[in-house]
């Protein structure tokens, strides 16, 4: 009898710590002059509450989702850009960014995301400066001075709680 409760007890575990949120996710958005740029990032961290403390988060994927300036949709994570000098990131009261790094905190000036396809055009991030570049001739294609940040709370964690269903199911059928 004691079997059951000890299975039960593991399997709850190990489907609650398999599930838990390993990362945070982000939005980005800001109006620039020629329309809306968008995208995501995902940093290291967890949410506390429904929300992300205070921190230094470091970036471990960036994406865009809409460009009004053509700049390719895509990430990090799918090769269409590369973090221009690693580790970048930025720094959370728990409600604003108030300050951008990279280089591991070696340049605390702003985190710049580059296309792969070229490495000359890229995303500029920093506090109250928002733009996209040409490294070659360093003048901003567009600038925005306020950026909408917001973290992404996880969905309920439907997968653990159909798990404990399903074990309390077979759990009463085996009776």
């Amino acid at each position: 009898m004691l079997r059951k409760p000890t299975s039960l007890f593991i399997f709850a575990t190990v489907t609650l710590a398999g599930v838990a949120q390993a990362n945070i996710n982000w939005t980005w958005s800001w109006v620039g002059t020629a329309g809306i740029e968008a995208g995501f990032f995902e940093t290291n961290g967890s949410l506390s509450g429904g929300s992300a403390p205070a921190a230094t988060y470091t970036l471990t994927d960036f994406g865009v989702t809409q460009s009004a300036n053509g700049f390719p949709l895509g990430s990090v994570s799918g090769g269409d850009y590369t973090i221009g000098q690693p580790t970048a990131g930025f720094v959370w009261d728990g409600s604003m960014v108030t300050q951008w790094f990279r280089r591991s905190g070696g340049s605390t000036n702003g985190t710049n995301l580059f296309q792969t396809a070229d490495n000359v055009l890229f995303y500029a991030f920093n506090v109250g400066q928002y733009e996209l570049r040409n490294a070659l001739s360093g003048v901003p294609i567009d600038s925005a001075s306020t950026l909408s940040l917001t973290a992404v709370p996880e969905p309920a964690n439907f997968v653990a709680i159909l798990g404990l269903v399903a074990l309390g199911f077979v759990s009463r059928r085996k009776r």
